[in-house]
Protein backbone atom coordinates (compact mmCIF):
# COMPACT_ATOMS: atom_id res chain seq x y z
CA UNK A 1 0.00 0.00 0.00
CA UNK A 2 1.47 3.74 -1.24
CA UNK A 3 1.05 6.37 1.13
CA UNK A 4 3.45 8.34 -0.57
CA UNK A 5 6.24 10.37 0.89
CA UNK A 6 4.39 10.93 4.52
CA UNK A 7 6.48 9.01 7.37
CA UNK A 8 4.61 5.80 8.56
CA UNK A 9 2.85 5.47 11.74
CA UNK A 10 4.92 3.96 14.33
CA UNK A 11 3.60 0.84 13.99
CA UNK A 12 4.00 0.25 10.13
CA UNK A 13 7.46 1.89 10.70
CA UNK A 14 8.08 -1.12 13.11
CA UNK A 15 6.90 -3.50 11.06
CA UNK A 16 9.40 -2.58 8.04
CA UNK A 17 12.35 -2.07 10.50
CA UNK A 18 11.38 -6.04 11.93
CA UNK A 19 10.43 -7.30 8.38
CA UNK A 20 6.61 -7.68 9.01
CA UNK A 21 3.98 -6.94 7.55
CA UNK A 22 0.93 -4.95 8.89
CA UNK A 23 -1.46 -4.91 6.71
CA UNK A 24 -4.33 -4.90 9.10
CA UNK A 25 -2.89 -1.64 10.78
CA UNK A 26 -2.32 0.35 7.27
CA UNK A 27 -5.68 -0.07 6.59
CA UNK A 28 -7.13 0.51 9.88
CA UNK A 29 -4.67 3.81 10.09
CA UNK A 30 -6.03 4.80 6.22
CA UNK A 31 -9.78 4.01 7.27
CA UNK A 32 -9.02 6.99 9.74
CA UNK A 33 -7.63 9.08 7.36
CA UNK A 34 -10.89 8.77 5.72
CA UNK A 35 -13.41 8.94 8.32
CA UNK A 36 -11.48 11.75 9.81
CA UNK A 37 -10.58 13.39 6.77
CA UNK A 38 -7.21 13.92 7.99
CA UNK A 39 -3.70 12.22 7.26
CA UNK A 40 -2.47 10.68 10.52
CA UNK A 41 0.47 9.22 9.12
CA UNK A 42 2.00 12.94 8.05
CA UNK A 43 0.29 14.49 11.29
CA UNK A 44 1.26 11.93 13.98
CA UNK A 45 4.44 10.33 15.45
CA UNK A 46 6.95 8.28 13.14
CA UNK A 47 10.19 7.16 13.63
CA UNK A 48 12.41 10.04 13.01
CA UNK A 49 10.47 12.19 15.79
CA UNK A 50 10.37 9.11 18.28
CA UNK A 51 14.19 9.34 17.73
CA UNK A 52 14.37 6.02 16.21
CA UNK A 53 15.13 6.58 12.40
CA UNK A 54 17.79 4.86 11.48
CA UNK A 55 17.69 2.23 14.62
CA UNK A 56 17.80 -1.83 14.01
CA UNK A 57 14.75 -3.52 16.03
CA UNK A 58 17.04 -4.69 18.23
CA UNK A 59 17.99 -0.75 19.29
CA UNK A 60 14.45 0.38 19.28
CA UNK A 61 13.22 -2.25 21.74
CA UNK A 62 16.05 -1.46 24.20
CA UNK A 63 14.96 2.43 24.44
CA UNK A 64 11.47 0.76 25.32
CA UNK A 65 11.70 -2.17 27.30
Amino acid sequence: MAHGSAPHHPLEAFGRVCAVATPITSVLISLANALYDRDFRAEGRHLGVLGWDGLTAEQILGQVG
